[in-house]
């Protein structure tokens, strides 16, 4: 698995996990994500080129024939995610692009976006997330209670607090995030990744206000 995913645009849900993990809450598992999934926060996709379905009912083009088998076309929405983390086969029911047969098998049609059904199995057609779709959940979870303080007035509010303790010379970030992460083990949103990125935050934004 490629651990570094700047410049992937599909994440498999062991990466995206990882993304969520590292950003957001240590603790997180697979189920959250799939949870977030159930709750439309995120979407799922099946890479699904070469699967054969069917339409949910008949289409009727303005050609005059009326479609039901299709083939699937790259990746495809799946609209029914409850199946996320199962390995039996199952109904996939998805929205994406297919092909279907006109009567001419040397051009077949492309009809976009429909919702259509297949089955699959889960370790042939794995889910994959959109790395955007997990940057904005990301986004979605760490966001601040309206009319409260901003981040950045909570970063140099935490900047503040670390240089007065690490002045004293009593203590240093490090041992800082010790004690936090001894006293509060299994908190969430506590890893030592973060509180890490954390501290490097507050204290750019202190000295940024001192700047201003």
């Amino acid at each position: 698995m490629i651990k570094n995913h700047a410049l992937l645009d599909w994440l498999t849900p062991e990466q995206a996990l990882a993304s969520l993990q590292e950003s957001v809450d240590s603790k997180m598992t697979l189920q959250d994500l799939f949870s977030h999934c159930l709750q439309g926060n995120c979407y799922a996709y099946i890479k699904a080129t070469g699967v054969k379905g069917e339409f949910h009912g008949a289409y009727s083009h303005p050609s005059s024939y009326e479609l039901s088998e299709v083939t699937g076309i790259g990746y495809q929405m799946l609209t029914n995610p409850q199946h996320l983390g199962h390995s039996t086969a199952y109904i996939a029911e998805f929205m994406g692009d297919v092909v279907c047969s006109t009567g001419n098998p040397v051009e077949p049609e492309k009809i976009s976006n429909i919702e259509w059904h297949a089955l699959i199995t889960p370790h042939m057609h794995p889910p994959f997330f959109k790395k955007s779709g997990i940057q904005k959940l990301i986004k979605d979870i760490a966001a601040e209670p309206s009319g409260g303080p901003s981040t950045n007035t909570l970063l140099i509010t935490i900047g503040a607090l670390l240089e007065l303790m690490t002045t004293s010379g009593r203590e240093n970030k490090s041992s800082i995030e010790g004690k936090i992460l001894a006293k509060y083990s299994g908190k969430r949103g506590l890893g030592e990744r973060t509180l890490q990125k954390v501290f490097a935050r507050a204290s750019e934004a202190l000295d940024k206000a001192d700047a201003s």
